[in-house]
Formats: structure tokens, sequence, C-alpha cells
């Protein structure tokens, strides 16, 4: 509705019934066209020309596989390469989240920045122009209702300040599954946008939906505050279909649709598939005080780190759809209460990665990673415990095996060592894992970890549908 130039930029307010949004638009020289209802698109730079002087900065979004608003029909066998995402070559990118055909990446700055439109298809039409929109999210507004009370909400003289004149929350974590995004404010809220039935009622004094109801056939495109919430947040993951955080007080909590048995909650004496709002988890006996530590949640189960007072030590806890022995309990029934891994009971774990009937596990020495589920070895059999995974295989001494600092997993597996290098394995379609596919219409499949031909130091990677992204 408003257009106004800022230097080089063109900064648009759009306003769509009661959803106020601002796009950042930048003129583009050659865009790769997306599909139709693909409504935010990026340009992006091969490695080629990457490597110039100073064209690389801290803080760069470097992408393997199909890029962001990408044409099907454009897909080349090249694609395996880094490419930096131009668009966001001014800001330094702290962390970033995959959903589908939506990414999202957080600055430095606090700026929460999407870019594809899965949740703004139905407000947002394809640009017609050689233009790429940038959506900044900014409307985190807080809700008196929330874990924080009316604590900063309240003006000179006790009065409680109105919604939009409120001050909005600063973003320090995101994450996001292809069905919704959440995001973790410095004070502890958290927020949260996507499909409906996924995102809890919002709060009576958001007047963004006035009547407190889910838009029908729809989805919440702005940041709904998760007020329900009995404490402050400090940690946050989100599910295919559901989502998790992790309280002040070290307790978790859980909200959303939990179907094929990662219902961890019990109402009534009964299972029940769906949270309208966050329930805490249920934990198999005894039933002993646990301190939540970590928590990662997958497509379609979860993992739990947690610290039990009867043990001197942290152990690992998982739940949810176990069909190819992802939960890693030896067998491949389903479990809906948070059981411990005994497999990894000997093991001090410090990191744990869910991802599409995938998980992970990181030792303390950063040498010894495990995993089990689905094509988890090397004949692409799948594992129900957890088995060692050696990034460089031929017996060499254990001091010698690369240290890990970071992992992601989806279908494919990222990890990164110390030094700043990747090794990856699992399907590589469209070159997701960083290596030449050979069929890009097949699932060509790295059986075992290899390292990324790159020269770029990455401090972050992110694995995800299609696409793989790292920081730089």
């Amino acid at each position: 509705q408003s257009c106004a130039k800022k230097g080089d930029e063109v900064v648009c307010s759009v306003k769509h019934t009661n959803i106020i949004m601002s796009l950042s638009i930048h003129q583009q020289r050659r865009v790769f066209l997306g599909p139709p209802d693909i409504g935010c698109l990026l340009r992006i730079i091969q490695d080629a020309n990457i490597n110039k002087k100073n064209s690389i900065k801290p803080g760069n979004l470097v992408s393997f596989g199909k890029p962001p608003g990408y044409d099907i029909k454009s897909i080349r066998k090249d694609y395996h390469k880094p490419m930096i995402v131009e668009e966001l070559n001014d800001r330094e990118i702290v962390a970033v989240a995959i959903g589908g055909d939506c990414y999202f990446a957080l600055s430095s700055g606090g700026e929460v920045l999407c870019f594809g439109d899965k949740y703004l298809k139905k407000y947002f039409s394809r640009p017609d122009h050689d233009f790429v929109p940038l959506l900044n999210i900014s409307e985190f507004y807080p809700s008196v209702y929330g874990p924080n009370g009316d604590k900063f909400m309240t003006d000179d003289h006790g009065d409680i300040i109105p919604f939009f004149e409120r001050e909005t929350g600063s973003i320090r974590a995101i994450d996001s599954s292809e069905s919704h995004f959440l995001a973790l404010s410095q004070l502890g809220d958290v927020y949260m946008l996507g499909n409906e039935g996924i995102v809890p009622t919002p709060p009576i004094d958001d007047i963004r939906n006035p009547r407190g109801l889910r838009p029908r056939k729809s989805c919440y495109v702005w940041p709904v505050h998760i007020y329900q919430l009995p404490n402050r947040a400090i940690d946050i993951s989100a599910g295919g279909t559901f989502s998790a955080a992790i309280l002040e007080d070290n307790t978790l909590y859980t909200w959303g649709w939990f179907t094929r048995c990662q219902a961890i909650n019990v109402k009534n004496g009964k299972k029940t598939e769906f949270l309208p709002k966050p329930e805490p988890v249920r934990w198999t006996r005894p039933l002993f005080k646990r301190i939540v530590l970590g928590v990662s949640c997958g497509w379609n189960h979860m993992l739990v780190l947690a610290h039990d007072e009867t043990r001197n030590g942290v152990s690992t806890y998982s739940c949810g759809q176990n069909d190819f022995g992802q939960l890693g309990h030896g067998d491949q029934e389903n479990r809906n209460e948070l059981e411990e891994i005994k497999a990894l009971q000997q093991d001090d774990i410090i990191t744990v990665e869910a991802g599409w009937k995938k998980s992970l596990f990181l030792e303390s020495s950063g040498k010894k990673l495990y995993g089990c589920g689905m094509n988890m070895q090397n004949n692409l059999d799948h594992s129900t415990i957890p088995i060692r995974l050696h990034l460089v295989e031929g017996g060499i001494a254990e001091k010698d095996q690369p240290k890990i600092c970071q992992f992601s997993v989806y279908k494919q597996i990222l990890v990164l060592t110390e030094s700043g290098e990747i090794y990856s394995w699992g399907p590589n379609k469209w070159g997701v894992c960083g290596h030449e596919a050979d069929n890009m219409n097949h699932r060509p499949f790295r059986t075992k970890p290899t390292k990324i031909d790159t020269t770029h130091k990455f401090k972050l990677v992110v694995a995800g549908k299609g696409v793989s992204l790292g920081i730089v």
C-alpha cells in the first residue's frame, strides 16, 4: 500500500486484512524463477564467482542443492557447488532454519528474514518483475498473559501499553519444520507462525485476531505469542507437526499434532493426538526428577538429554515413531513416553539431533558420533541401536579422527569439524550432500562420509528438504 525508497532499497508496507508486514525489495539483474506458488525468490552466485578477493564475508549464507526459489526445469548438475545467497550478503547471519520451501535466517542484529513463501502464498502472489522480496518478520508482540506477565509492558503511570505500541521481542534463536516456524526471544518468550491446527490459539489481547479464533483453512502469517507456557523458555525445537520448549526450570513442554505415537502426553488417562496448548512431557518410570538439558524434534520422533538425580551423569531419551529403529531401543516399537536409550548409558552424550527417521548422538570428546534409524549403515541397512559412525575410515587411531563441533540431519547428514570442514552422506538428490549427483531425477546415495570439496571454512551447517545451508 505504501513504498519508500531508502538508498538502493525499496521498502514496501503491505496490509492484508488484519495482517501488516514489511517487504525489503531489491533490484535484481538475474533471478531463478520458481513455480507459481513460490512468491519469494533469491539470486545466487556460483562457486566459480565467489572466490574473488573480498567476495566472502563472515556470516555469509551458502547453499548446496536446489536454490531457494528454484525452477525445477533449471536444476543443473553443478548445484552441488557452494552458492552464496547474495540478498543476505550485507548481513551477518548467525542462525538459519529450513522449512520445506521456506527458509529463515537470523542476523547478528536480531533480524528474522524469511525467503520462500510456504506460509505466505495465501497472501502474497508471485512477483511479475525482476526483483526479489525478502520478508523481514518483525511483529513479535508479547502478550500480558505470557510468562513475563505485564513486565516491560506498562507505561510510567502503570497502565498497560497498547498492543501495537509494545516493544517487540528481540529474537535470539529460531527453528522451523515444513509446517511451522518457532522463534525464542531474549526474554524467554516463544513465538510461532505456520499452518492452522499447529499454532495454539493467540492471546485475547492480540488484536490481529480479535475473536481469538484460528484462521479457517489458512495459516498464521504473523508471529503468535505462545502465552500458555508457564515459565520463560531457554530452548526450542520444531518437529514435523509438533513443537517443544525447555523452560527456565529445566522442564520440557510440547504441543501440536502428535500423530504416529509421538503423542507423549496423556489426558484423563487417555492418549491424545492433539495438544492445543503446551503440556509437560511424560517419562517412563521411575518417576524421579530430571533436569532437561537438550531437545531435538525430528519428523515423527523426539530426542532428549536430561540429567537424572539418581545418576551422576546425563541420560539420553527418545519417544515417537520407531519404524526404522530411530529411537535406538533395539526394536521397532513406537513409544508414547520418553524412554532412556540403554545402549548409550556408558557414553557421555552431549548433543542429539533428530531428522527424517534418523537420530544422531555426539559423545563429549567430539570424536565419537553414533547414529540409528534409516540407512545408517554402509550397506544401507537400518540400525535399531546406535552404531559408531567414523568420518574417516581405514583403521586410523581414535585421536586422529576429526573433532566434530556441530552436525545436522534431515535425510542427508552433514557433520562440521573443528577445522571448518564438512563431511556428508545420505540421499544426494540435487546435490544436497555437496557432491555431484549423477541423476537429478532419482536419489543417488552416498553410503560413506565424504568431505565436501570447498575452500570455505564453515561455522554452521543445516540439512533440510532439497537443500543444505551453511554459514561461513
